[in-house]
């Protein structure tokens, strides 16, 4: 988190991009897994899933959750623009919950 910190001086950058990087890695796995994943991919795509990628992981999940009955009436696109909204928020709260946590332990 240091060297975050010196690389993107404020946190919205690094919010920003790390959302970025995030929602690459996940349409990659997304594509790799419809055509089929090789057998020695699959432990990272569930480290990564599990760890950096937990909020937009969950953005996929609500969005899927909250469209499977209105899954007639909304375009791809709309699911697209969903994920994408609810994957930063998530990471918006994630990284002000780590930056607040990291805060308080550094104060005991």
């Amino acid at each position: 988190m240091a060297r975050t910190s010196k690389i993107f001086p404020s946190h919205e950058m690094s919010i920003g991009v790390w959302w970025l990087v995030s929602l690459a890695v996940t349409a990659i796995v997304v594509g790799l897994g419809d055509f089929g994943l090789p057998l020695w991919i699959i432990p990272f795509c569930i480290l990564w899933a599990l760890t950096a990628g937990l909020p937009t992981l969950l953005a996929v999940i609500v969005t899927a959750v909250v469209v499977t009955p209105f899954g007639e009436f909304i375009p791809p696109a709309g699911l697209v623009i969903c994920v994408a909204a609810l994957s930063f928020a998530a990471h918006y709260a994630a990284f002000h919950f780590l930056v607040r946590w990291r805060k308080n332990r550094r104060t005991r």
